[in-house]
């Protein structure tokens, strides 16, 4: 019987264009005005080797610069120019390449461990994969382009290596593809470098093993996976104050964050498990800090609870080789972001290639379980993927203006600082002239909201920032103890992107009338940022 598996897939892929196409409509958000919108090396007129040469050293998202994924930004200004739809289409056929990515890597992964029906599950895994709301951000973030392309490379790697190990070539081909695509993925997005960790679990949990292969696959795998880990981790407790002296900038230790993330792993899976668009949001910076292993009290249990995940991964390595695969696969995953480096604490884009193995399993678990008929678990995984995308048009419906945007993410996190930030920019943006009733209560409402924001977060400047421009952009005296606050956070330091920005926009606004301010607060303000030798020439 002929496999026409491939037609499961094109209606997922048809059913997740229609479930992001509210979305399209959206604008940039957050880091989109940062790295794309405010960096003139994107927004060049012309592909040439000069402007894209440009735009690649452009990046300061990560410490590799991540020039593949600027390079993309810039075609993509040159072809539409800073057309928020233009480049949310581009990401959304990323995303849909990448789906059909998965969908062939479960195919050779489920036919290497002699599944039935291969062909079915893999489509199966990858619609469940490809429709699943968790993604979304990865999608209409328009910056999350880099997460797509670094996951495009690690998948395209993955697949390259195992159509080569299954013909038997020899190390030298597998050697070569294997450096091309980590490069690749790893100049997207630093993340991409895992892509050798990803191999390693292919092969030795899911490839047969030949006696007269081990010796130098094992040697292989030295060179690309343990080399390089042990001079990372060498080069860390070397030089620890490289790590150490980046957490000055947060509001937690290395110690509080790796506890939170252990907690953070399992609020993942649970979104992954019951996706309700109400607990997602693109800001979870309310979420509770882990302090100790008993503070709150679930850190302990999810600490021992990801280790309990790590054993079964080891336990299952025979019994359930492609379980024991999705496990490794999610915990490796998020090695990188989920650990001891100092990054934002939660972000739903993280999953997205990490989950991939997970959704591949599930479907395998369920034809195998006897006490279910095969009818029964089609008909399970219809309703998954048609409530996923269901679930997937509801956010992106969410997503498809700022303000339906803003509204919902306050609706969904009132304790976070950028929610009550963001809407209060809306309200701030309907206020002209504070002669009408109407703009009178849009004052007071933005001024409540930024006040707000400034209250949930001891380090957040935005709402202090936005609260000056405000008063001052209706002639209206700053309140003494505005100024005192944002004082006081700036001289604790140090500076980041987000105050920079600020600092800037707050320039503009005087340079251009808009707004009113003495000139020695102006002085004040300037002097921190060049105590913290961060000043950036203006754009």
């Amino acid at each position: 019987m002929a496999d026409r598996s491939h037609w499961l897939f094109t209606a997922a892929a048809a059913l997740c264009l229609l479930a992001y196409w509210p979305g399209l409509a959206g604008d940039f958000k957050f880091d989109d005005h940062w790295n794309l919108l405010q960096n003139p090396a994107i927004a060049i007129d012309k592909i040439t080797l000069e402007t894209l040469t440009r735009a690649a050293a452009s990046g300061e998202a990560g410490p590799l610069g991540r020039p593949v994924a600027m390079i993309s930004f810039a075609i993509n200004h040159a072809l539409f120019g800073f057309d928020a739809r233009a480049f949310k289409t581009v990401n959304l056929l990323l995303h849909l390449v990448n789906g059909f990515l998965v969908y062939l890597l479960g195919r050779r992964l489920l036919a290497q461990l002699e599944t039935p029906a291969s062909g079915w599950l893999a489509a199966a895994a990858a619609s469940l994969w490809l429709l699943h709301p968790l993604h979304l951000s990865s999608v209409l973030y328009v910056v999350q382009r880099m997460n797509l392309l670094a996951s495009l490379f690690c998948l395209t790697g993955m697949l390259t290596y195992l159509a080569f190990r299954q013909r038997g070539a020899r190390l030298a081909p597998l050697a070569i593809s294997l450096l091309i695509f980590t490069a690749l993925a790893g100049a997207s997005k630093e993340t991409g470098l895992l892509l050798p960790v990803y191999v390693l679990l292919i092969e030795y949990l899911l490839l047969s093993r030949n006696p007269e292969q081990q010796r130098p696959l094992f040697l292989f795998h030295c060179t690309f996976t343990g080399l390089p880990a042990l001079l990372a981790i060498g080069s860390l407790l070397l030089q620890p104050e490289f790590l150490l002296s980046s957490y000055a900038n947060r509001d937690f230790t290395m110690w509080e964050r790796l506890l939170t993330e252990a907690r953070a792993l399992w609020f993942y899976l649970g979104l992954l498990v019951l996706p309700l668009p109400s607990r997602m949001g693109l800001f979870h910076d309310d979420f509770i800090l882990s302090t100790s292993l008993l503070t709150p009290t679930t850190t302990a249990f999810a600490a021992f609870g990801i280790m309990g995940l790590a054993s079964t991964a080891l336990y299952l390595r025979e019994r359930a080789a492609m379980i024991s695969f999705a496990i490794a696969l999610f915990l490796l995953g998020h090695s990188l972001e989920s650990s001891i480096f100092p990054l934002e604490l939660v972000f739903e884009h993280r999953n997205y290639l990490p989950t991939v193995g997970l959704c591949i399993a599930l479907p395998l678990i369920l034809s195998r379980w006897q006490a279910i008929p095969i009818r029964t678990t089609a008909c399970l995984l219809l309703v998954m993927g048609l409530v996923l995308a269901a679930a997937t048009g509801l956010r992106s419906a969410q997503w498809s203006s700022l303000q339906q945007f803003s509204l919902t993410e306050l609706q969904n996190h009132p304790e976070s600082a950028r929610s009550q930030y963001a809407v209060g920019r809306l309200y701030a943006r309907s206020v002209s002239n504070l002669g009408s009733a109407v703009d009178q209560a849009s004052f007071g409402t933005a001024i409540q909201h930024f006040a707000r924001a400034t209250e949930l977060s001891p380090r957040y400047k935005d709402g202090l920032f936005a609260l000056v421009v405000l008063y001052s952009s209706q002639r209206l005296s700053v309140p003494e103890g505005i100024w005192l606050e944002l004082m006081h956070r700036l001289e604790r330091g140090p500076i980041n992107n987000s105050d920079i920005n600020q600092w800037h926009n707050l320039k503009r606004c005087v340079s251009e009338g808009f707004c009113t301010i003495d000139t020695l607060q102006m002085n004040k303000l300037s002097s921190y940022f060049e105590k913290q030798n961060q000043i950036i020439p203006d754009q």
